[in-house]
């Protein structure tokens, strides 16, 4: 709720249920402060065809298909109308709360090394900016054993420039465990490719998700990258260098 403070200042603002809300797609929001005239959306986006909008018929100025992109696929709200009939405003509520409770609880074990201790992780997780996020996306990095200290008592990885020894190092961690993931089918893992790679974890809609696949999501990172050794690039299976 704090984030979405002020939003009520803004002429116009877009929302998309069928992300975090998990409403089948697609399924979109956009709303606008100006009412007459469609607020712009008719001038925008009409095409004024004549085989689809005809003036002598009822009430033609509350066409709304000259207004979207799309024209016919008004029947996209039923989708949000049908969800929130079904969850209510407590229910629509949770699952934003919830994701992010979850994006938060996996920031604060990867960055509690007593926690990762008992859960035997041999690995290192290295959280951006060693904070908690701010919504339901987190940036982290793991470190192999075998690249154990690579940024202690140095400059933190985020702020490393692209052609640094210490970034291009790290940089083939990710898509090594992405690739054994996949193929191992625990998961998708998305190996972000910014400055340089490391792992972005988005928890786009809690349903179904709990603690314990934050807890199992983390052991399965590191059971496949404690096995990851600089001399494993290039062999089968293996993403190539980069």
């Amino acid at each position: 709720r704090a984030l979405s403070r002020g939003m009520g200042l803004a002429d116009s603002l877009s929302w998309n249920p069928h992300k975090m809300m998990g409403a089948p797609l697609q399924c979109s929001v956009f709303l606008m402060r100006r009412q007459h005239g469609g607020g712009g959306l008719r001038e925008m986006n009409g095409c004024q065809a004549t085989y689809c909008f005809q003036e002598d018929k009822n009430f033609p100025e509350e066409d709304m298909g000259d207004m979207t992109l799309h024209c016919s696929r008004k029947a996209d709200s039923f989708k949000l109308w049908l969800l929130w009939k079904a969850v209510g405003d407590a229910g629509m509520a949770h699952r934003v709360d919830e994701a992010v409770r979850l994006a938060r609880r996996f920031a604060a074990i990867a960055m509690d090394q007593s926690a990762l201790r008992d859960l035997g992780v041999e690995g290192t997780f290295v959280v951006w900016r060693s904070q908690q996020p701010f919504y339901c996306n987190v940036c982290f990095y793991y470190v192999p054993p075998c690249l154990k200290g690579l940024e202690e008592g140095g400059t933190p990885f985020w702020e490393m420039g692209k052609e640094e020894e210490g970034a291009v190092r790290i940089s083939r961690v990710a898509p090594y465990i992405k690739n054994r993931m996949q193929r191992a089918g625990t998961c998708g893992m998305m190996g972000f490719c910014g400055q340089h790679n490391h792992f972005r974890l988005v928890i786009a809609s809690p349903i179904g998700l709990n603690e314990s696949d934050m807890l199992q999501l983390i052991c399965d990172i590191d059971t496949h990258g404690k096995s990851y050794t600089e001399q494993t690039q290039g062999q089968p299976g293996s993403p190539p260098r980069q």
